[in-house]
């Protein structure tokens, strides 16, 4: 299987990295870490993927077991394998044309349950609905009139997932360019959509303005970044771009905004300047400080926020290659039920996937599937378990 990436030398000071920790400086204000286990888990790739995984997620059956599920980044399929047993149960291949067909990409899925996968449309604002056998059971449009809101595209990936409350999908909205004027305003972060009828509602709770770059402004594609959990009665935004998350009440009607900076990160800003050139902007997007993906964990009542510091990368670098493995270097700030910092870790350079990793009962799973980790196999997607443990001093 080819990936497009070849695998870097690795310097030696690598493989002197400690599995007891992840080698950084304690603050006595942090009362926890997350600590490495010695445990690793790996999961068997088809031929028809790579590790450019961007859609990832645990499915609970209605036995209650698990099952972790991808998405191919190159063939119409999903891939079911146990959560435990890491063997490969199941692939859902979908239709891309014909009766059955999802269209040319889908963007990301959801898993619902065996006989019910949501796939987007990255190309039209509609969901479709399988089965595993890849039959398209329904169809979703939530194309609206003039007179009503102008929803745009949906997608559902690994820190922004579709929410399937009751009868209704909670689904992401990027600013939208066909509100005009309003776009920086006005944009949704969010809409709900009726499963039986596909009537779509835009969310009340919208981008901040100073996060929405005016429509054919030069831009990364990275500024108004957002990502989103839920803790069973709220939801939780985390944007890129700023040091604050957003509590924010299940009707989306009431929001709570709360300081959660990184100590690693500083002070994250929207560029001023964007590079016309495309390695230069990728390079830039590796390089400048800001907040990922917000995680809620039930098992132990804590949420994972994930931040990026300022780094200085050398001309040699694979852009593309750093960007789609999560880049370098990340923090993850660890957040107790009320929103209290007690923890942050700094993880080691070019070992770990900040892009990649799920929660299961025994720990936080983070891939080391990074292509410049010792650990690095183009065939098998790995995780190492992380705990969060309380600070010796």
């Amino acid at each position: 299987m080819k990936t497009g990436m070849k695998r870097p030398y690795v310097w030696i000071l690598m493989l002197g990295l400690s599995l007891a920790s992840c080698g950084h400086r304690q603050d006595d204000r942090y009362a926890v870490d997350l600590q490495e286990t010695a445990e690793r888990v790996c999961y068997p790739l088809s031929v028809n993927t790579t590790l450019y995984i961007k859609s990832l997620s645990v499915f609970t059956d209605e036995n209650g077991r698990e099952h972790l599920v991808f998405m191919s980044n190159n063939e119409p399929e999903l891939y079911v394998y146990g959560l435990k047993s890491r063997s490969l149960e199941k692939t859902v291949r979908y239709h891309r044309e014909g009766a059955d067909g999802v269209g040319p990409k889908a963007g990301g899925f959801l898993m619902a349950d065996w006989e019910e996968i949501y796939l987007p449309s990255l190309y039209t604002p509609e969901i479709a609905r399988i089965d595993t056998a890849g039959h398209k059971v329904k169809e979703l449009q939530f194309v609206s009139s003039e007179e009503e809101f102008p929803f745009i595209m949906t997608r559902s990936v690994t820190g922004f997932p579709m929410l399937r409350l009751g009868s209704e999908l909670y689904c992401m909205q990027l600013p939208n360019p066909r509100l005009g004027g309003k776009m920086t305003t006005d944009s949704p972060v969010g809409m709900k959509v009726d499963m039986e009828s596909g009537e779509a509602e835009a969310l009340p709770f919208c981008y901040p303005s100073s996060l929405c770059r005016e429509s054919g402004a030069p831009a990364l594609g990275i500024e108004s970044k957002v990502s989103r959990c839920f803790n069973g009665k709220e939801f939780v935004y985390s944007f890129a771009f700023d040091e604050d998350l957003y509590v924010v009440s299940a009707d989306h009607r009431k929001v709570r905004r709360i300081p959660a900076r990184s100590r690693y990160a500083g002070k994250v800003s929207m560029p001023d300047k964007v590079p016309t050139d495309l390695t230069l902007a990728t390079k830039m997007m590796c390089e400048l400080p800001f907040y990922g993906d917000i995680v809620y964990d039930r098992f132990r009542e804590v949420y994972y926020r994930i931040a990026y510091p300022h780094e200085d990368l050398d001309m040699t670098e694979s852009f593309v290659d750093l960007w789609q493995s999560g880049r370098s270097r990340f923090s993850v700030i660890v957040l107790d039920k009320d929103f209290r910092i007690i923890g942050e870790t700094m993880f080691p350079a070019n070992r770990y996937r900040s892009d990649l990793y799920y929660v299961a009962a025994d720990g936080f799973y983070i891939s080391d599937s990074h292509y410049k980790s010792p650990d690095y196999d183009e065939d098998s997607l790995g995780f190492r378990r992380f705990v969060v443990d309380k600070i010796k001093r």
